[in-house]
Order: structure tokens, then C-alpha cells, then sequence
């Protein structure tokens, strides 16, 4: 229960209605309610603070004879400071928040839908409100009873709700107590939005729903590591956007699916950690021209859809006093036009696409440096099957590698042994690895290598230059075996 409820109120709204003769029931709501000096805290610890808020509602609501009940408008929330604390020490601070919801259209019909599902889905949500008895409760969840207890006699009705959603937030802290003796973490970020524009729903007569919508969010930076680490250690994001077109979600009794289109990016990601280790990521952007998601509840179902996944550039470097070693790339892309993940009393993969790296670089320094280059990387990957997808996976399919002017050299600068090879093809027309007990590998195939040049240390302590122009290696079967498991 509740330790401590302190607040101020105050209600400057106009109500107007009209009673006609048929029945029919017209009115009008506006006004601004004003919450401020809001202190609540549970028994167990938990607590809200709210300095102050506002809500503005202008909405228009009508009630048919039949009992049909229909509201239009807009409501807006606002407020300065939000503080939440969970029993456990879990803390969320904001310095501003807005929800706003635009072109409302709610309508919940006054026949009922008739059928047993939705009273089953009325139960299911009375009996979940009942659960966890004696267990530790946040503000949050003794908030959401009262909305499951208030949505009980809703489910059982057929309704529609049209709305443009939108919320945002700025200066978020999230603090979370760390594992065991773990340090505690923390999560920062300036300033985030996110809008639903055209939200189209309704319930149907099976007591599930179908959704329509559009989805864009922005996140200006962001930081999670370990609390107070904000400068040695973590990671940091910076430009962020979400884009999520032609959003269609379905549930009822034979199942639930959604379909939808994303594109998403981000501008920077680096990772840092106190020893100096680094890695910054720039351009990163992913996303599908068309994503299914659907299960039937009993296991049975698929995610399936073209992917895509690009960076533009990546950076990293990791000192040791063995040397320090940097690595450096303009470019990565990965992309299918075939991703399939399929459950059946498990999950199984089907991937076909092609992945490259450009202007790859690496250097480690030290008493024993090495130098790597290589200009272009490109991957075929299948199609490839992975079954299961988790441990005692077997993967098979076809795999070919092109590797274009790579450039190898190790030791000192006058004593650098040296590589080069201007192409390399590795095609395997198949590749069957299982990794359970025990690990089997087998390859078949072949390897090409084209202009072979190396520098190496000659008899007479100098050096001499080997070069070949082209090698053809063919590999009709290769295995392996191990008795452990991988």
C-alpha cells in the first residue's frame, strides 16, 4: 500500500451537455487540470515526485440511444520534473515531459462483440491483477491495476481508436543498482521525441485488435555505462532517428503478426572502457523495406523479411604494453534479401545475402609490429541454414570470400618480412559444420590466388622476393572432427 500521498490540486474545466429527446447525449469538455507538489511513496520503498504538471483537455463526447459512445479531440500532458524511485534503489529523473495526443477518435460500440474471447481476455486481465500478491509493488504498478481494473468491462466491447500520439523527454537519468558486486549503471540522454501520426485501431469480434500506424522517433545523445564513469568509460550515441512505415499489427485467436517497414540510423557510436580501449562507429544505418513478424502462441511462427545494416566508418584501438594495435575501415554493409527465422519448438535460420568491408587497416606496434591492409572484402553467404539457432547449431550452405590487394607485413621497418597478394577468391560450395558433440566440419570447394608477391629471409641472413601469378587449389572434401563439443 501506499506510505505517502501528498499533492495539490487544482480543476479549472468547463462541462457541457446536452440531453435531446431520443436519448442521445452531446457534451463538451475543456479546461486545464494542474497537479503540483506531488509526493507519493509505497510501503516497500518505492516513490514518485512530481513538482508540477498539467493536463489540457479539449475533447467532444457523445452517447448514442444504442449506447454508443463516441469522443473526439485533443489532450495534452506536461510537466516539469519527474522523479520515480523503485524498491530496489532503480531511479528515472526527467527535467521535462510532454504526451500529446491529436485527432482522437475514440468509439466503443454499444452492442457487445458477442463471442467468449473478449470476456476471456477480460478475465485474463483480472486475474493478472491479481497476481503477485505480497511481492515488492512500484507507483508504476499499483497505476497500472487501476487501469487493468477500469479496461475489464472495456475489452468486452467492440471499439475503434483513431490518434496521432507523440511524446518527449528531456535530460533523462535512469540509475539501475548493479549485480552483486558489480558497479551500479546509469543511462543519460539529452532530448528524445517520438510521434505515431494516424494511428488507425479497432477491436474485433474474436476480442482481437488490428493496428495501423506509422512510427518516427529522434534522439538527440545518449550515455549508459557505470554510474559517475561518464568520461573514462561506457558508451555514447548521437544522432539517432527511427522511421517505421506502413506498421499493420493483428491479434486474435489464431495468432498475432505484424508488418512493417524500418529505416533507422545513428550518427556516432564510440565505446570506451578505463584501460584505453576504443571503438567509434560513424554512419551507422539499418533497416528492412519489409518485415512479418507472426505466431500462432504455441511455438509456431517466423520472422521473415529483407535486412540491411551499413557503417561508414569504424576506428578502434587498444593499447597493450606488448604494443598498441589499431584497426580502421571506411566502410561496412551487410544485406539479404532472404532472412527467414522460423520456430517450431525452436529456432532455425534461413539467410541469403552478401556482406563486404572496405579499406581495411590494422597496426601493432611494439617489439614485434605488424602491418595489415587489405582494399575491398566480399561475402556470399548462402544459402546458409542454421538449425537450431542457439547451442547444437548445424550450419549449412554454399560460402565464397573475395579478398582484393591484401598487403601483409611483420617485424621492423629494414627487416619486415612482406605479403601481398592482388586477389583472392575462396569459394566453397559447401560448408556443413555441426556443433554438437562432436564438432564435425566438412568443405568442398576451391581457392584461387592471383599475383602472389613476398618479401622473406634469404639463406644468407638477407632477403629474397618470391612471386607467383596465379594458383588454383582445388578442395574436393575436407573434414574435421573433435570429440568436444564447440
Amino acid at each position: 500500500g501506499l506510505a505517502r500521498q501528498d499533492a495539490q490540486f487544482e480543476s479549472d474545466m468547463t462541462y457541457d451537455y446536452t440531453l435531446k429527446p431520443d436519448g442521445q447525449i452531446d457534451g463538451t469538455i475543456k479546461g486545464e487540470i494542474r497537479l503540483s507538489a506531488v509526493d507519493i511513496a509505497t510501503e516497500e520503498g518505492a516513490g514518485a515526485t512530481l513538482p508540477d504538471a498539467r493536463i489540457t483537455l479539449d475533447l467532444v463526447q457523445g452517447i448514442n440511444p444504442d449506447g454508443t459512445h463516441k469522443m473526439t479531440g485533443d489532450l495534452d500532458v506536461e510537466s516539469g520534473a519527474v522523479g520515480v524511485t523503485g524498491p530496489a534503489g532503480e531511479k528515472i529523473d526527467l527535467e521535462n515531459f510532454k504526451f500529446h495526443i491529436a485527432s482522437l477518435d475514440f468509439t466503443r460500440y454499444g452492442d457487445p462483440a458477442g463471442s467468449e474471447q473478449p470476456e476471456a481476455a477480460a478475465d485474463a486481465v483480472a486475474q493478472d491483477a491479481t497476481t503477485g500478491a505480497g511481492e515488492p509493488r512500484t507507483v508504476l504498478a499499483l497505476l497500472l491495476q487501476q487501469v487493468e481494473a477500469i479496461a475489464q468491462p472495456a475489452l468486452r466491447d467492440r471499439m475503434e481508436i483513431d490518434a496521432s500520439p507523440s511524446i518527449s523527454a528531456s535530460a533523462g537519468h535512469f540509475a539501475l543498482p548493479g549485480a552483486e558486486d558489480g558497479p551500479d549503471q546509469a543511462i543519460r540522454f539529452t532530448n528524445f521525441a517520438a510521434e505515431a501520426p494516424g494511428v488507425d485501431s479497432q477491436s474485433a469480434d474474436d476480442g482481437g485488435w488490428s493496428v495501423t500506424s506509422a512510427f518516427d522517433a529522434v534522439l538527440e545523445s545518449a550515455w549508459a555505462g557505470p554510474a559517475g564513469q561518464e568520461d573514462s568509460s561506457g558508451i555514447f550515441a548521437s544522432g539517432g532517428k527511427l522511421t517505421a512505415g506502413k506498421i499493420v499489427a493483428e491479434t486474435g485467436a489464431e495468432g498475432s503478426s505484424i508488418s512493417f517497414d524500418v529505416d533507422s540510423g545513428l550518427d556516432e557510436v564510440a565505446m570506451k572502457d578505463p584501460a584505453g580501449m576504443n571503438l567509434t562507429l560513424g554512419g551507422i544505418s539499418a533497416g528492412t523495406p519489409g518485415m512479418s513478424v507472426a505466431g500462432d502462441g504455441t511455438g509456431q511462427g517466423h520472422i521473415r523479411g529483407p535486412v540491411k545494416l551499413g557503417v561508414d566508418s569504424l576506428q578502434s584501438s587498444l593499447p597493450s604494453e606488448a604494443g598498441d594495435m589499431t584497426l580502421g575501415a571506411t566502410a561496412f554493409h551487410f544485406g539479404s534479401e532472404d532472412f527467414d527465422i522460423v520456430g517450431d519448438d525452436g529456432l532455425s535460420l534461413n539467410l541469403s545475402g552478401t556482406l563486404g568491408l572496405t579499406d581495411l587497416q590494422m597496426e601493432k606496434t611494439g617489439e614485434a609490429p605488424l602491418a595489415l591492409g587489405l582494399d575491398q572484402i566480399d561475402v556470399g553467404l548462402g544459402p546458409l541454414t542454421i538449425d537450431p539457432l542457439g547451442p547444437g547449431a548445424a550450419i549449412a550452405g554454399p560460402l565464397e570470400t573475395t579478398l582484393t590487394n591484401l598487403q601483409l607485413a611483420s617485424g621492423p621497418a629494414d627487416q619486415a618480412q612482406e605479403v601481398s597478394v592482388a586477389g583472392t577468391k575462396i569459394g566453397l560450395d559447401n560448408v556443413a559444420l555441426a556443433t554438437a558433440e562432436p564438432l564435425t566440419l566438412e568443405l568442398s570447394g576451391g581457392l584461387q590466388l592471383q599475383d602472389t608477391r613476398a618479401k622473406l629471409p634469404g639463406a644468407d641472413g638477407g632477403f629474397q622476393e618470391v612471386s607467383v601469378a596465379a594458383t588454383d587449389i582445388g578442395l574436393d572434401k575436407v573434414g574435421l572432427s573433435t570429440a568436444e563439443p564447440l
